[in-house]
């Protein structure tokens, strides 16, 4: 499934940008997985804090899915390691930002939070979220049905721990509230891409479930190529159709430099 993400229309219009929203993601997803896979080392705990502390400070609205699902992840393993990890990464993440903010005399406050202080629009938000369920259908109902199953999984911390469903269920809760940020005056599809990772992670642990289901499995695994196939329209629709109109005015701007040139 992570061939799956790069195939979702947001990515793809994104990413060629070289905007921070992509490397925000990297050091996020970096961070809950040096966590989960170093669980019991002071290592994984110190390194894996730190790269979710460089994801909020990469870009700030990535402040709540990755520590909500690592939090919710090392509650189930160990509560009192879990308290620790929250307030290494709320100490560290204060620290720096009193640092900052002394250091540039409260620019940092007014620049990161003030100026970024937007009117919400709830029909920009409606435009945004029928866009994305006509591009992600499938995706959002495998979401929503590894939300049900992860409710009643996260009841039973031995099933928990086996198999990650409090980490992605509370991964993918955290990044649908961040994904609501969308009406936000100003912003674009790029508030949409830690929800498109988080579901193509909750994606792939559906198929990782159902691996001792031939049927089941292999249901899941069509309905995840016709959601690929939709993705793919929706870019040639959408993405690529932008990406025409970006660069429509680069004709008009070469013709301009040519008379400039030979006047």
């Amino acid at each position: 499934t992570s061939m799956l993400f790069l195939a979702v229309p947001y990515v793809v219009g994104w990413s060629p940008l070289l905007r921070v929203d992509m490397l925000a993601l990297a050091f996020s997803t970096a961070g809950m997985y040096v966590v989960v896979r170093w669980t019991s080392t002071r290592r994984g705990f110190v390194i894996g804090g730190l790269l979710l502390v460089a994801a909020i400070y990469t870009r700030q609205s990535f402040a709540l899915a990755a520590p909500l699902g690592t939090f919710v992840w090392l509650w189930m393993q160990n509560k009192r390691r879990a308290i620790g990890f929250a307030a290494w990464v709320g100490g560290v993440s204060l620290a720096l930002f009193f640092i900052l903010n002394t250091l540039t005399r409260g620019g940092f406050y007014f620049n990161i939070i003030t100026a970024n202080i937007n009117e919400y629009d709830l029909e920009r938000l409606e435009w945004w979220l029928s866009r994305l369920l006509d591009a992600a259908p499938i995706m959002l109902g495998l979401g929503g049905a590894f939300l049900f199953l992860g409710f009643s999984q996260m009841r039973s911390p031995v099933l928990g721990r086996r198999t990650g469903w409090s980490l992605l269920s509370s991964y993918l809760i955290g990044a649908s509230l961040s994904a609501m940020t969308i009406g936000k005056i100003g912003s674009n599809e790029n508030y949409l891409l830690e929800l498109s990772a988080a579901l193509s992670l909750t994606a792939g642990a559906v198929i990782a479930w159902s691996r001792e289901r031939r049927w089941q499995r292999a249901v899941l695994l069509v309905l995840l190529a016709l959601q690929t196939g939709q993705f793919m329209q929706t870019t040639l629709v959408d993405e690529v159709e932008s990406v025409k109109w970006r660069l429509k005015p680069m004709k008009q701007l070469s013709d301009l430099e040519w008379i400039v040139e030979t006047a």
